[in-house]
């Protein structure tokens, strides 16, 4: 959060060129956090959510903040993972496609 803090600050600097007072530049900021907050916690889905495309990858949250990256096989209804392991998507709390998470 840190790191997030700092960049929003050196962002919300610029608009001091352009006449924003303190407390708009503050304003600016905490929107900017408040994006960038939004964009990662969106990515995510929940597993009552409708299932992943099948054979597209993602990562998996399950048990006890247990992390894996595999593929959803919409025929069993479980994720594969890379680890010759499988999960049942009942066991998954929360999944999100690998791609949308390069993004951040």
């Amino acid at each position: 959060m840190e790191k997030l803090f700092e960049f929003a600050s050196e962002y919300a600097k610029g608009y001091a060129e352009v006449g924003y007072d303190d407390d708009q530049i503050a304003s600016v900021r905490d929107a900017f956090i408040d994006g960038a907050e939004w964009q990662k916690n969106h990515v995510w889905h929940s597993a009552d959510d409708d299932p992943p495309i099948n054979c597209k990858e993602v990562l998996i949250e399950y048990g006890n903040y247990y992390h894996d990256v595999g593929f959803y096989d919409k025929d069993s209804n479980m994720f594969q993972l890379r680890i010759d392991e499988a999960v049942r998507m009942e066991d998954v709390d929360r999944w999100a496609y690998l791609e949308d998470l390069g993004a951040l």
